[in-house]
C-alpha cells in the first residue's frame, strides 16, 4: 500500500507544525476510470459519475445528505459504545447508543440499525471485551453508506480531512452544488 505525507496543525499544540504518513487508499476499481472532470479533490477522489440525488417531495434535501463529517462522527461514536460497554456491560445502553448513530445515517434507523443490533446479538461480547461484532459495526457502516450513494442518499465530502475519508465513495462536496455535467438520480 503506498503512503503519502500529509501536513496538519494539532489541537493542543498549535504552534508545532506535525507530518504524517497515511495510507493512500486506493479507487474502488469499478470507478477508477470514470471522472467527468479529471480531479482529485483535497486527496481524496470524489466520483461526478455516480449520480447526484434529489430528496423526494417531503423531505428536505440534507436528510439525505450525509457528510464525512457526520461519517467520522458515527465511527468514533461506535468506539465509544464499544468502550462504554466493555466497561458497564449493560445491553440496553449499547443499543440506545446504536439506535442514536443509526439515525445520523440516511435510512440507518430502519435498515442499518437492525444489522448492527444483530451483529452484536450473535458475538460473545460481555465486560472487558469490545467483541468482533461491535468491530463489525463498523464494516456494516461503511458496506450500508457505500451501497447506497447514488440512487439513495449523496455522500459528499466535508472541506475538513479526517482519517476515515478515505473508506467512502463521494459523488460531491459540502456546501457546492452538483456540477451541471453530473447526472440525477
Amino acid at each position: 500500500m503506498k503512503r503519502s505525507k500529509m501536513t496538519f496543525i494539532p489541537h493542543a499544540d498549535g504552534l508545532e507544525r506535525r507530518e504524517v504518513l497515511s495510507a493512500t487508499h486506493p479507487v474502488a476499481p469499478h470507478i477508477a476510470n470514470v471522472v467527468s472532470d479529471g480531479n482529485i479533490h483535497s486527496g481524496v477522489f470524489i466520483d461526478y459519475s455516480i449520480p447526484y440525488v434529489i430528496a423526494p417531495p417531503g423531505t428536505r434535501q440534507n436528510a439525505i445528505n450525509f457528510t464525512s463529517n457526520t461519517f467520522h462522527q458515527v465511527l468514533n461514536g461506535l468506539d465509544s459504545a464499544a468502550k462504554t460497554f466493555a466497561q458497564h456491560g449493560s445491553s440496553i445502553h449499547l443499543q440506545r447508543n446504536l439506535s442514536s448513530l443509526a439515525h445520523r445515517v440516511p435510512y440507518g434507523g430502519d435498515f442499518l440499525l437492525p444489522i448492527w443490533l444483530d451483529d452484536v446479538a450473535n458475538t460473545d461480547v460481555g465486560p472487558g471485551s469490545l467483541g468482533s461484532g461491535l468491530q463489525q459495526t463498523k464494516v456494516d457502516l461503511i458496506d450500508f453508506v457505500n451501497g447506497g450513494v447514488g440512487f439513495a442518499w449523496n455522500v459528499l465530502k466535508s472541506d475538513r480531512n479526517f482519517s476515515s475519508d478515505g473508506h467512502l465513495l463521494y459523488n460531491g462536496r459540502v456546501g457546492q452544488s452538483p456540477p451541471h455535467f453530473q447526472q440525477f438520480a
